[in-house]
């Protein structure tokens, strides 16, 4: 019958429906995961910079974000 087999050497049927509800499983964490992971995308990445003369006056070298705003900072390279 479909989803049956037979172990070689043995007249035992082995079902397929734990393997079935195992792949089930898997698909659905997977499926979890994909669901968290696309939003780790961001924005669209800025690239800029400034010229100033940063021995003058204490002052600030970069701001980065907003009050009350979370972004996840991928890289930030100061030269």
């Amino acid at each position: 019958m479909p989803g049956e087999f037979y172990i070689e050497g043995n007249k035992a049927k082995l079902s397929l429906k734990v393997i079935e509800a195992a792949v089930a499983s898997l698909e659905a964490k997977l499926e979890a995961v994909r669901s968290q992971t696309d939003k780790l995308a961001g924005e669209v990445p800025y690239v800029g910079f400034a010229v100033a003369d940063w021995q003058a006056a204490e002052s600030n070298l970069i701001v980065v974000g907003a009050p009350g705003a979370k972004y996840k900072l991928h890289d930030l390279s100061l030269g």
